[in-house]
Order: C-alpha cells, then structure tokens, then sequence
C-alpha cells in the first residue's frame, strides 16, 4: 500500500493542479515599472510650460518623469509603485486645473491621502474576495498596495486573490482547514508592498507583518 501510495502521489498532485486552475482563471497583465500618458496637443505644450513644477513634484515624490514630445506622452517612473502612482495623479491634476508652485505641497498631501483611502478599500475588496473577514486594519492597508505592484506579468492584488482561491480548492480536495488556507494564498506576497521601503525578504517581512 505504500508503495502504490508513492507511485500514485505525484500522479495524483498533478491531477489536483491541473483540476483546480482549469476550475479558476484571472486576467494577466504586462509587467510594469512605468506608466506613459499620452498627451494632445495643448497638453504637451502646458507640460513644456510647466517644467519647473514637474522637477519639484519629482522631488517630492521620487518619481521620474520623461516626455517625449515626437510621440506626444510622457512617462512617469519610480522605484515605489505607489509613488508612481501618485506622481502621475498630481500630474494629470497639474494638468487639468493649472496650479502654481506654492501649491503644490497641498495638492500632493490632498492626492496621498485619497491614495490611501483608495489603497484601503482595494485591500478590503481583495478579502472580500477571498473570503478572509476580520483581517486587521493595518494588514489591509499593506494588501491594498499590491494593485500598484507587478510582477511576472501580473498585478501583485490580483495574483494574491486568485492564489487564495486555488489554495482554498486544493485544501477542500485533500480535506485540509480551507480558511486557513485561503489566509495563506492570500497573504502569502504581503512583504511585497513593503520590501523596498524595509531591508529583509518578501517572505521574512509579510510574516512578520502578519505576526
């Protein structure tokens, strides 16, 4: 029996695998540390205008922005996926409304504090959507900036849930605790969002968070 059980093990994990992520498909999308935005004719030359602001809003933000004014867009890069995100939403607003420099500091306190309420509510949706209620508020908040996170062709947040969901199949097919389960893929990236900003491993720091 031991032996037949050795034999069939690897036959029957494959079996598992294969049932469970044809039973589960996510959308993928390309790997990215840089967002372009493209621009029209006016706005590539208010942006021209208003380099000054731009070097500034750069500073502050540690983002890095590089028109190209033959394709009309400028790209917009940073180090920090939420930082890029940032930068390119005080962009478009400097954009849109005009502002002078002396505002600045207040436009980007008012655009990071939307940010994080945003960042927030996408990792509460992302629980939601693994069923994993009751996690503490500072666990969502770390989750949430994964969707401004890719890796290996996918976003971070959407990698996580769908993680979450196949661990919660594989445990209801070999009879383990599903909850437990669902928590583990679902956590199991949260170092991400934090590994440029502490020194340690993704695994090391989500742990550690998670503890």
């Amino acid at each position: 029996m031991e032996a037949e059980a050795k034999e069939t093990a690897e036959e029957d994990a494959r079996r598992l695998l294969v049932d469970t992520t044809q039973r589960l498909t996510a959308p993928i999308v390309s790997e990215s540390s840089m967002s372009t935005l493209p621009l029209t004719e006016r706005e590539l030359s208010r942006t021209v205008s208003m380099s000054s602001l731009l070097e500034e809003l750069s500073e502050r933000t540690t983002a890095v922005f590089a028109l190209n004014e033959e394709n009309r867009s400028i790209h917009v890069s940073a180090n920090d996926p939420v930082n890029r995100e940032l930068a390119k939403i005080v962009f478009a607003d400097l954009l849109r409304n005009g502002r002078n420099r002396g505002q600045l500091p207040q436009l980007i306190d008012k655009h990071a504090r939307l940010l994080d309420q945003s960042i927030r509510r996408a990792g509460t949706q992302a629980a939601r959507e693994a069923r994993c209620p009751n996690l503490p508020r500072e666990v969502l908040a770390t989750l949430g900036r994964l969707a401004y996170r890719y890796s290996y062709g996918q976003n971070q947040l959407t990698h996580a849930v769908e993680t979450s969901r196949l661990a919660a199949m594989l445990a209801t097919e070999l009879g383990a605790d599903v909850q437990v389960a669902r928590a583990g893929g679902l956590l199991h990236d949260l170092g991400k969002a934090i590994d440029r900003d502490v020194e340690g491993t993704h695994a090391a720091l989500g742990a550690r968070l998670a503890a």
